[in-house]
Order: structure tokens, then sequence, then C-alpha cells
């Protein structure tokens, strides 16, 4: 049953389909996230005749002001409802004009602005789901679109400059004769012999130990919460708790660490998302013989906790991977250890004290290192390794809840897809990073939305890389992947030079403690990645780590 966020919605867009009445008459007013960016639009709609006036904000993601939408939406032939909307975010800015289509199906689509931006119109009822700020040009001016035609010769000199108003590295790029600084590093100075004194951007990435050598920091996940903040799950092994830290400041300089599910997990995994009510839900395998637990809690802080056992079977919830879905409720992909079967079980509530599980995938044994995302289309998608072939399969929902799928094999050169993470492009096309075994750390790019097929290369060749992966797409729209394995332990981040990865740069960051895994990275407010992993000094000896990155490539 559609919430009635989403039923408002419905009845919205079928009303835009139809005639309209002669008096100007409110629609309601509906929020969508411009994802991958963090930025919310909140618009109402009026209708008046046959046209339909929007009126908004943009919130900039949580800033302290707000930008103006203004704009129209009408019924496209084929069916979707478009969008024209224009932004202002600073006074006396040329305007920003943005473009949305949205389909009766999924209640989003894609949108583009006229400053080279694009990615998905999501419906969002409830927080956003992360992301970094969406570009905007200084004064709204699109790039490229002043050349020196507009220029008279002498109308640019110091006293019409603001200080800093001309950064080094745009400097570095237009110099004639001088060449450029590399991507992710910024012009210092010229020297004495014409060339170029080029610095990285940002500093080295810092590394804070959150909690001390006591078993804790195993299985961690990371995502950003209110306030812009990291939010990580993760176990103590030595008790079986699961708990859930809060940091206080952006590079967890400080936090809060609390138990949320005492004495009951079973898995070296956790998988925690924002809900759709703002506050932390994980989701992991608990019991002696192994199930599926969701702690979802009632507050930011988790001072109190809900946590139920939501798929009871026997030897399921192994590789738990949960996302909040397009309904605004949680999605769970799991393994099936006596069944060998991947199934994904569907939150009935935000809660999640009861759900419903599919068995979406059972050719043999599959559902191993199962990572799940929403797709451009508004369903899961799901990766995961066929054990019995040794290849990387992807399973599409076939509707919100997940009771129907089609799953297909998209990598098969060798031993490939274990340790899988999955994440949606900017082009709203899936990527997973996965291990090549015996060849380093692989990525395959989807080429649909239901990634029938996909397109797959080895991106960092060094034997014992590429453990242990987590993906996510950076402030600058390209992908970085933390993985496990690195020489002399800590671990390795590799950051993708294009959309589609065709080359990347790979680096060790973190002390080189042994044994350090587990990596879970996510991008915080400012920009950077932040990435939270567990160091096995021994035994049960376990402390989690987080990896504050310094600059857009941690590098």
């Amino acid at each position: 049953m559609r919430g009635p966020v989403t039923g408002m919605v419905v009845a919205a867009v079928f009303a835009m389909m139809g005639s309209g009445a002669a008096d100007a008459q409110t629609i309601g007013a509906f929020r969508w996230q411009l994802q991958p960016f963090c930025n919310v639009v909140t618009l109402t709609i009026v209708q008046q005749g046959g046209q339909y006036h929007v009126d908004g904000t943009d919130d900039l993601c949580g800033a302290g002001r707000l930008a103006s939408v203004v704009g129209r939406a009408f019924p496209n032939p084929d069916g979707t409802i478009g969008f024209g909307l224009t932004t202002v975010s600073t006074t006396g800015a040329t305007p920003i004009h943005i473009d949305a289509r949205i389909s009766l199906a999924s209640l989003g689509g894609p949108w583009t602005d006229s400053a080279g931006n694009s990615g998905i119109f999501v419906l969002t009822p409830g927080a956003g789901n992360g992301g970094g700020v969406r570009p905007i040009p200084a004064g709204g001016i699109a790039p490229g679109s002043i050349t020196s035609a507009h220029l008279a010769a002498g109308a640019v000199t110091s006293a019409v400059l603001a200080p800093g108003a001309i950064s080094p590295a745009l400097v570095a790029s237009s110099v004639s004769g001088l060449g450029a600084c590399p991507v992710g590093q910024y012009l210092r100075g010229v020297q004495s012999n014409g060339s170029l004194l080029c610095q990285p951007i940002g500093g080295l990435a810092s590394t804070v130990v959150v909690a001390p050598p006591n078993g804790a920091g195993r299985g961690p996940s990371a995502v950003i919460g209110p306030g812009g903040l990291p939010v990580i799950s993760h176990i103590e092994p030595n008790t079986s708790n699961v708990r859930v830290l809060r940091c206080a400041n952006t590079a967890c300089q400080g936090y809060s660490d609390v138990v949320v599910d005492a004495g009951l997990a079973r898995g070296n995994h956790t998988s925690l998302a924002i809900g759709s009510d703002g506050f932390p839900i994980v989701a992991f395998q608990a019991g002696n013989f192994g199930n599926l637990r969701v702690a979802h809690c009632n507050d930011v802080a988790c001072a109190s906790v809900t946590a139920t056992t939501v798929d009871p079977t026997s030897g399921v919830g192994d590789y738990a991977s949960l996302a909040i879905g397009s309904d605004g409720l949680a999605i769970i992909s799991h393994f099936d250890d006596n069944g060998d079967n991947l199934r994904v079980t569907h939150c009935s509530n935000v809660a999640c004290t009861n759900a419903v599980t599919t068995v979406v995938d059972t050719p043999g044994s599959v559902g191993y290192f199962s990572s799940i995302a929403i797709g451009a289309d508004n369903l899961a998608i799901v990766s995961h390794f066929d054990a019995a072939t040794f290849d990387l399969r992807v399973t599409h929902c076939s509707d919100t809840a997940c009771t129907a799928a089609t799953s297909a094999t998209v990598d098969s050169a060798g031993n490939v897809g274990s340790h899988a993470s999955i994440v949606i492009g900017t082009d709203g096309l899936a990527m997973v990073a996965h291990l090549e075994a015996g060849n380093g750390l692989r990525v395959s790019h989807c080429d649909t939305v239901v990634c029938g097929t996909a397109t797959s290369r080895t991106i960092d060749a060094v034997n014992n890389l590429g453990y242990e992966t987590s993906i996510a797409i950076g402030s600058d729209a390209l992908p970085i992947i933390a993985h496990a394995g690195s020489v002399g332990g800590g671990i390795r981040v590799t950051h993708c030079d294009d959309a589609l990865c065709a080359t990347a740069t790979s680096s060790n960051v973190g002390p080189t403690e042994l044994g350090g895994g587990m990596p879970s990275v996510a991008i915080g407010s400012d920009g950077f990645p932040v990435i939270a992993w567990r160091t096995l000094l021994t035994n049960f000896n376990e402390s989690l780590q987080i990896t504050k990155c310094l600059s857009v490539r941690c590098s």
C-alpha cells in the first residue's frame, strides 16, 4: 500500500494529466532530492486551469539560508510529468535552470541543470540520503559562458577582483605555455625556470582510534547522519554486542558510542543507513543459528532502540546489506547459508518491527557478499557472488518490495565477484567493486539500469588487494573505493579518474597495524571521504579506526 505522501504525489500527477478547473487550486507541497547531491527541494504545486505553477525552496543541504525555486510542471506526451525550475541562490546571481522528468511508476526520474550537473530526481518524504552540495558556479555563471570575446582589452584588472576571486587552480589550467597541474593538485607558484610548482589539494588523511583495543570495531558500516556527522555501526566480538557510534564532528574527534543490541551478533558484518525518519537503522546476523535482525534507533542518539528478528529462518542474515527504498522503508539483501540462496527482506514499517522475505536468486551457491542499492528506477539492485562458478551476479528487483526479481551473471572472467560492493553512479547506472582473486581490485559498470550485462576491468592489479571493498560516489561525481589487503597493513583507497573508471589512482592510507581491513567509506558533508575500518592487533584484540580524508581523492 502506498504511504500518504506517495499517495498525494500520485493523486497530484494524475490531476496534472487531466483537465483543471478555472480557479487556482493548491495541489500540495512535495519534496524531491537532487541525487547524487544532498540538495532537497520543497515544491508547492498550484493548478490554475490547464497550468501548474511551482513555487518553493532548495535547502542547500541544510545551509543557514535557502534558495528560491520557481517554475512550471506539465504533462508530457509520453505520460511523464515534466518540471522546469529556476533557482537563484545568491543576490544578483544569474538564475540556474533545472529540468526534471518523473514517471508515474517510480515518482522520480532524471534531472539536469544549466550548470552542467545531472542526477536523479527522487521523491523524499523524510530526510535526504546524503551526498555533496550541488555545485553552482560563482554568481550563477555557467562554465565556459564567458570567453575573451566578451572582454574588452584591459577590462579585468586587480582593482575589480576581490581577494581570492581567481584560484591558483584556475590560473594553473589557463596560463598559456605553462601547462596545468594534475587533477587533485593546485598551483603553489611558478618556479624560476618557468615550470609550475604543484601540490596536492587538501592534506594527508588523518586517522583517529575511536575505541581502545577491546574487541570493538568488527564489520563497521559508515554513513553520514543528521547534521553532517559520521555514524558507524560495528560489533564487539568478545561480547557479541552491536554498537552505533556517532561522531561529534566531521573528523570524529570525539564521539558517543552505545549498544543497540546486546549479546546477539553472530556474523562479521553490520549494515547501517539513516531511515526516512532521520534515525539510524542497522541490519546484522544474530542468534545461535543465524537469523536476520534489525535494530532501529528511536532517536538520533540511539538512546532508545527497537530490535527485531525480521527473518527467523535458520542460517540466514549473513552478508546483510541495508538500504532505504523509494517507499521510505528499509530493504535488506542477505545470504542463506543453508539454501545457498540470495534473500531480500522488505520492512513493512519504518521501525522494521515486521517484514516480508523473498528468495530472489537460487541457481546454485549464490548470495555471498551481497550489497544492495536503490537504482535510478527506484528499485533495489543487488550485487553478489556465485561461489559455485566464481562469477559476479547482479539481481534487479521487479517491484519495490522485491517480491520478484531477475538475475544475471555480469562478470565471469576467472575468479571474480567476491567481496562485492555496489553503488549507483551519476549516470544512473550501477557500478560494482569486487575482487579478482590473485589479481587485485576489479570494477563492473552496468550497461543498463537492470544490469543484464556490464563492462568489467581490473583497476588495481596487485595480488592480495581488493578484499572487503566499499564503494561510494565522491563529491567530484567519481567513484572512490576503500579496500583491504594493502602491503604493510592499513587500508587502500582507489579513486576513479572518470565515471566509468577506465583508469584509477590508488594509495595506502591509515596506519600500518597488522590486519587492517573491513573498510566502509562514506562522503562527508565537507565533500571529503570518511572511512571506518577495523585493526586486528591479535586474535580478538580489535579496535575501530576512522580515517578522515582531507582531499576528494584521499591521496
